[in-house]
């Protein structure tokens, strides 16, 4: 069965939206600030640098890159937002590297 990802560059939170501090966009904390969201978050940051990529782009491409068939919804709202998308495009995650964003290892 084919998963279509709502959210799933999750309302901004992997492209700097997010702080555990900040809870001003009250939707974006209600959903996904989390302890765990927050370390997949700094491992997502930690991959991106390591791939010289954002950490958006590794969102996308956990997205992507699971071993069943997925369509990665995303919502720009400026064509820039789409330039940046798009590079997620071209990440590749290996099974291991999926389930550490996930925290299973």
């Amino acid at each position: 069965m084919t998963l279509l990802a709502w959210s799933s560059q999750a309302r901004g939170f992997f492209a700097g939206a997010a702080s555990p501090g900040n809870s001003s966009d009250k939707d974006l904390a209600r959903c996904w600030y989390s302890e765990d969201n927050f370390r997949r978050l700094d491992r997502a940051q930690e991959l991106a640098s390591q791939r010289g990529v954002l950490a958006i782009n590794v969102a996308l491409a956990y997205v992507l890159c699971q071993p069943f068939p997925t369509f990665a919804l995303v919502g720009p709202r400026v064509l820039q937002e789409t330039r940046v998308a798009l590079q997620g495009l071209d990440v590749q995650l290996s099974p291991e590297e999926l389930r550490w964003l996930n925290l299973e290892t």
